[in-house]
């Protein structure tokens, strides 16, 4: 269609971003709610947007290697899957600190570190 590889890729950046900030600001108006009363909802509601980018940039990188759109989406899921329960083996406290922070690459992990360490903390 005549795009540059740079307009392509912005029109799909401003799309997701836009489906992340409606899904965020949905979350974070749930949990304001009654879940987390203590908390800044701008930053709750950043936090859940720099997750959901990741999650979309993750999502490009697999469909980048795969040649299929059915192999990317199985290798998605099981990405998704496994680096969640990757979580709960990272917060064992004699797994070193620095292992827990070369894991938090993936964007799961990340999220579990990132909560452990900012909202928990604080209370």
């Amino acid at each position: 269609m005549g795009l540059t590889d740079s307009t392509y890729f912005l029109s799909w950046f401003i799309v997701y971003f836009i489906i992340s900030l409606v899904v965020s600001s949905i979350v974070t108006i749930m949990s304001a709610n009654g879940i987390f009363k203590n908390i800044s909802y701008p930053y709750f509601l950043l936090f859940n947007m720099t997750y959901s980018m990741t999650l979309y940039g993750w999502a490009f990188c697999i469909v980048s290697f795969l040649p299929t759109k059915r192999s990317s989406a199985i290798a998605a899921t099981l990405l998704h899957i496994i680096s969640y329960y990757l979580c709960f083996t990272i917060n064992d406290p004699s797994v070193p600190a620095t292992t827990q922070y070369l894991m938090s690459i993936l964007p799961n992990v990340c999220m579990n570190q990132m909560i452990k360490q900012v909202f928990f903390f604080n209370f």
